[in-house]
């Protein structure tokens, strides 16, 4: 889901994002992020919608993992039979709805095969597990009424189709001629090109004394299954890169599925191979990332531990997703690692952010966060520094330059207490700027007050102070008469306060905050304003040792005021167009 509202993720939505460690710092600084491409920027909800063997295609119905669909043409059994035997997930139902339990990509053949209406009767004596290098596996099956063994076998179509001697076609065995082997690597581009994840399956008789290998294999034909992109992934992905962070998606898909998706997802680049990732240097692969490539298809986990390493080294601080056992050390080596909610504890573990619900969207939507919550911070400490910087300012001038104490002790502490800590609690409530998602990451060794900000917080104090003190000058500032060295305190008193309620806004405009978004800064203003009031106008005056003002005090009080904030502003304008000036040459 989305945000429900422009700069707000709700609750709910809170509860997609489990945080072992709120890594904000990092969440707003991202350069690159590394996504593993299935059940992140995929719904990870495989349905098959063609088989395919020499003898010609069949189209599948349906979508979810109920075993009950149109088919249209007439199927090779065999084909969905091995779907089935070899396969390690489970289908069950459950008030009507069909549940998986295992790989997407397994449940995907168990409904294709119950949608044919295969019914599979055979015992597993042995198997040959799937792993990243083979990229197939082979289950060694008895036949449940006789004592025949086949071998049955799925995986990449390249990898596959070099154990293969033979194809099936219609009940017999022919040659794997070059005819044939073009006709098949012709429909597996096809299948490709649309997208679609194509699994290749073979199958060999046995004799009980044979030895249990994976040679020699008659090629049945494909399965080519969908994983559709998520609904909301193209404008996440657009997002992303108005914020400056590059995307790039890794996937064991081939080149020319992983490059269909990427041009649907909004990733328009050319792919690179885990093969040719095998025979890259760092350097090369350097070069490879810096060259603007951004899939890499038939990618393995070590490869993605590569690519994290590349971009580092490129000066990135790179987020990783990853699910599996072996993602781990990639999740760990990362600035961030992201474990989706369906993937293996192993990789939670290793990891700094758990997505529950697995989708893109909601990365995007802890960075906007991540931004959100470094922005309000850096309002805080910016609005409680200058406004400090300009009290100590005050007292440090008066006293150097021989004036009577400005603001005695109980005043600088109720404003201390008061003034300050209503604003500044309100501004971690404080809606996003409507460019936070159109920035450029910060630098990572970036403080959280860069010299900037800390050169606007000494100027602003400097500004402050300054017109506090003629104010206080021009009102008695180095009288002798206790009443008179009263009114000048009670004016400058006034001045702080009014003038840490201007920093608010002059400090908030900054960060493209609409200006009526936060009701609480507003009533933090204008709380303080009205404690300004009740002391001057109650006996509470005489226990501050403060006066009345009249009218025309108030008045001053206001231009001061003003006068202050448009110093600010100027000062704002002329470096941002200095700034821009010095980017230009």
């Amino acid at each position: 889901s989305g945000l429900s509202k422009k700069n707000l993720i709700t609750p709910s939505q809170m509860l997609t994002i489990l945080l072992k460690f709120m890594p904000y710092h990092s969440l707003l600084k991202h350069k690159s992020y590394e996504y593993h491409k299935t059940g992140t920027l995929t719904e990870n909800q495989m349905t098959v919608r063609y088989g395919w063997t020499m003898a010609g295609e069949v189209g599948l119905h349906g979508t979810g993992y109920r075993p009950v669909g149109d088919v249209s043409g007439q199927p090779e059994a065999i084909l969905f039979q091995a779907g089935i035997l070899c396969n390690n997930a489970d289908l069950y139902e459950t008030n009507g709805d069909w549940e998986l339990i295992g790989d997407p990509t397994e449940g995907a053949l168990l409904t294709s095969g119950g949608k044919v209406g295969i019914s599979v009767i055979g015992e597993r004596i042995d198997e040959i597990p799937f792993d990243s290098d083979r990229k197939m596996m082979s289950v060694l099956i008895k036949d449940a009424k006789s004592d025949q063994f086949a071998v049955f076998s799925k995986g990449a179509p390249g990898n596959l189709l070099e154990r293969c001697d033979s194809y099936y076609k219609e009940g017999k065995i022919y040659p794997l001629d070059d005819k044939a082997m073009a006709a098949i690597e012709n429909q597996n581009d096809s299948y490709a090109q649309q997208a679609m994840r194509v699994l290749a399956f073979a199958w060999k008789p046995m004799k009980k004394t044979d030895i249990f290998d994976e040679s020699g294999l008659v090629f049945l034909g494909f399965q080519a299954m969908i994983d559709p992109p998520r609904k909301d992934v193209l404008q996440a992905i657009k997002t992303t890169a108005k914020a400056g962070i590059r995307v790039i998606m890794v996937t064991g898909d081939n080149q020319a599925t992983a490059r269909a998706i990427g041009r649907e997802i909004g990733i328009k680049s050319e792919v690179c191979s885990g093969a040719e990732l095998d025979g890259m240097e760092e350097p090369d692969l350097v070069n490879v990332l810096d060259s603007g490539i951004n899939i890499f298809a038939r990618v393995v986990p070590e490869h993605k531990q590569r690519i994290v390493t590349a971009l580092q080294k490129m000066g990135n601080i790179v987020a990783m997703t990853g699910d599996g056992v072996n993602d781990a050390p990639a999740l760990k080596k990362a600035n961030v690692g992201i474990a989706v909610g369906s993937g293996t504890e192993v990789a939670k573990e290793a990891s700094d952010i758990v997505l529950l619900d697995d989708s893109f969207s909601h990365i995007v939507d802890a960075i906007h966060e991540g931004r959100g919550i470094y922005d309000n911070i850096q309002k805080s400490i910016m609005l409680l520094l200058s406004g400090n910087f300009g009290e100590v300012c005050i007292i440090f001038l008066a006293v150097l330059f021989g004036m009577n104490l400005p603001l005695t002790a109980i005043l600088l502490l109720w404003v201390n207490m008061v003034t300050d800590g209503a604003p500044a609690l309100a501004f971690s409530v404080d809606p996003y700027g409507i460019d936070i998602m159109t920035r450029q990451p910060k630098d990572g060794n970036v403080s959280i007050l860069p010299l900037d900000k800390l050169l606007l917080i000494g100027v602003l104090g400097l500004i402050g102070s300054g017109l506090g003190l003629l104010l206080f000058l021009s009102h008695g500032g180095m009288s002798t008469d206790t009443e008179t060295l009263r009114l000048g305190q009670t004016i400058i008193f006034n001045f702080v306060v009014l003038y840490e309620v201007v920093l608010i806004f002059v400090i908030r405009r900054d960060y493209q905050v609409p200006l009526f978004s936060n009701w609480w800064i507003w009533a933090a203003a204008g709380f303080s304003i009205v404690l300004q009031f009740v002391l001057m106008y109650t006996p509470l005056h005489t226990f501050f040792k403060i006066v009345a003002l009249n009218g025309n005090q108030l008045l001053l009080l206001a231009a001061t005021a003003l006068c202050f904030y448009l110093l600010c502003r100027g000062y704002i304008f002329l470096k941002s167009l200095f700034a821009k000036r010095a980017l230009l040459l």
